[in-house]
């Protein structure tokens, strides 16, 4: 069952995203519980005490703390909820994707906007959850789920795959290239190739300095320079389309 946050300090807006949600989801008969949030801190408070949501549709302009303040905060505990924002000025597009946001829309939204967009939402949370590849390692097969997965490296003429536990799993010896041992992964356009032997997961990237990335765990990851300029661009791109490439 799917959990969802619906957060916005005007009573009469909230009770109207609400109800669209629950109209979504009886329509798609999914299986879920929406919960309505007049404030951040009302919301941050029961994240703390019941765990976090799959799905976060929360208003930008609010009084105490911004939607994109909260989205950051969420962050903190929450690396994989979808955040949706709603808001009435577009000047926090840019802001948005610094929460890691699904989407961004402008009120007022229609029906068969948002209904549009939460059947993408719930797909790519979906997708992210189920994909998987399967890795030949000396102890037999494993199966690492891309939503689990860091960063992988060339190590020792094999792959090493760093998941997010603080775990690493070692593939065997290669008998090709790097690019087509992880070609399994770049066919997932969450995954870029840094340089000739780094494999980076855009999703858990939080943010790209000159000499690499620092991750959603916090480790950083050094990089070689030629490849940080490119990989900040695609970062950058992934996050203002809305991270949908899950």
């Amino acid at each position: 069952m799917m959990h969802i946050a619906v957060c916005d300090d005007e009573d009469g807006q909230l009770q109207v995203t609400y109800q669209m949600v629950r109209d979504f989801l009886a329509q798609r008969r999914l299986p879920a519980k929406v919960w309505e949030f007049s404030s951040g801190r009302e919301l941050l408070n029961t994240v703390a005490e019941v765990g976090a949501f799959d799905l976060y549709i929360l208003d930008i302009v609010m009084p105490d703390m911004t939607g994109i303040d909260l989205g950051l905060e969420l962050r903190k505990t929450d690396k994989d909820g979808a955040i949706i924002y709603l808001t009435t000025s577009p000047d926090f597009a840019l802001a948005s994707y610094q929460a890691r946001a699904f989407f961004y829309l402008l009120k007022p939204v229609s029906r068969q906007t948002l209904f549009d967009l939460l059947d993408e939402a719930v797909g790519a949370l979906t997708k992210r959850q189920e994909e998987a590849i399967q890795v030949r390692t000396r102890n037999g097969t494993v199966r690492l789920l891309l939503d689990s997965l860091l960063y992988a490296e060339l190590k020792n003429r094999a792959v090493r795959y760093y998941l997010r536990d603080g775990t690493s799993v070692d593939s065997m010896t290669m008998s090709g290239s790097f690019r087509e041992a992880v070609s399994p992964l770049l066919e997932d356009e969450r995954f870029i190739l840094c340089g000739a032997s780094f494999v980076v997961n855009l999703y858990h990237i939080k943010m790209v300095v000159k000499s690499g990335v620092v991750l959603s765990d916090g480790r950083s990851l050094g990089l070689p320079k030629s490849a940080c300029a490119a990989l900040r661009t695609a970062w950058s791109d992934y996050w203002l389309e809305g991270g949908r490439k899950l």
